[in-house]
């Protein structure tokens, strides 16, 4: 029979490259760690090892004129299926997100403050908007979009917030559209938000509660969706992963990503070379050195 360390958060061993797989039972906080070389990581009853997953920034807007301009999603023109999911701390409680792609207004995909909006130009039904109730308060919370033939479902930290049908079969033909994330469409003054995004991700499928309790992970830490793990199983299905500051070639107007410094580029890591977002009017990062309130975990 054998018997599995214990360490506590204060007496952690020192361990190197050659004590990978190591594992210890904290006792003071109930985690498994499992050290991979570098770093601990914490394995949990979704088998995600997290810890290891550094998140160090996310993308600050004022509200007013901020956005980050991700170009023509074209894998989704005339989609039946798509997910989106993000991390958004508003500056104000009760706020609700600001992201999605709009060519007018009867031709758009949207979240617009305190609700979900689809209009599809010549479908039947053509449009439909769906209000929510935005967790309260100025924390950090996790959405995920599930969109499928009509049906659309909201999770917010990995419980539903909404599940309805009626919305347009699919969504609508993408021409000269592109996707902001922190504004709706190109739509700047109230229809922008005030507040921080992180780790946005679109999926060309219809996310389950599964995966969406997966990419939550109960507790809040995150992982690498560009692999699956546990129960999230939708990786393939991933088109789009833009980090806000934490993705490989993401820059700033000093070069690399740093506290308060104006974005230039958000790469693509799903693709790469496709549907990279650049940083417009003033969205900075902000940098978990600074403040540990200013990224999600």
């Amino acid at each position: 029979m054998s018997t599995l360390n214990t360490t506590t958060a204060a007496s952690r061993p020192t361990l190197g490259a050659g004590d990978v797989g190591k594992s210890y039972f904290e006792t003071d906080s109930n985690k498994i760690l499992v050290w991979d070389g570098s770093a601990w990581n914490e394995w949990n009853s979704d088998q995600i090892l997290s810890g290891g997953f550094n998140n160090n920034f996310s993308a600050s807007f004022d509200g007013v004129d901020d956005s980050i301009n991700c170009g023509v999603i074209s894998t989704l023109s005339q989609a039946t299926a798509f997910s989106l999911a993000f991390w958004f701390k508003p500056a104000t409680s009760g706020a609700g997100a600001m992201l999605g792609a709009r060519q007018n207004a009867s031709n758009t995909y949207s979240f617009y403050n305190n609700s979900f909006y689809i209009a599809s130009q010549g479908s039947t039904p053509s449009n439909k908007q769906l209000a929510y109730t935005a967790p309260s308060g100025t924390g950090w919370h996790y959405y995920v979009l599930s969109y499928d033939a009509g049906s659309a479902t909201l999770y917010i930290d990995g419980s539903q917030a909404f599940s309805d049908t009626g919305f347009p079969p699919q969504l609508f033909t993408n021409t000269s559209h592109n996707f902001h994330i922190g504004t709706w469409g190109p739509l700047t003054g109230s229809f922008a938000s005030e507040g921080l995004y992180d780790e946005v991700a679109l999926w060309s499928s219809a996310l389950d509660s599964s995966n969406a309790t997966a990419l939550w992970n109960s507790d809040g830490t995150g992982f690498d969706i560009t692999s699956d793990a546990g129960s999230y199983n939708q990786s393939s299905n991933l088109i789009a992963y833009w980090r806000c500051g934490d993705g490989s070639g993401d820059s700033s107007s000093s070069g690399s990503p740093a506290d308060g410094v104006t974005i230039n580029t958000v790469k693509n890591i799903a693709n790469p070379g496709t549907f990279d977002g650049a940083g417009a009017n003033g969205a900075v990062y902000a940098s978990k050195s600074a403040d540990s309130t200013n990224v999600p975990y």
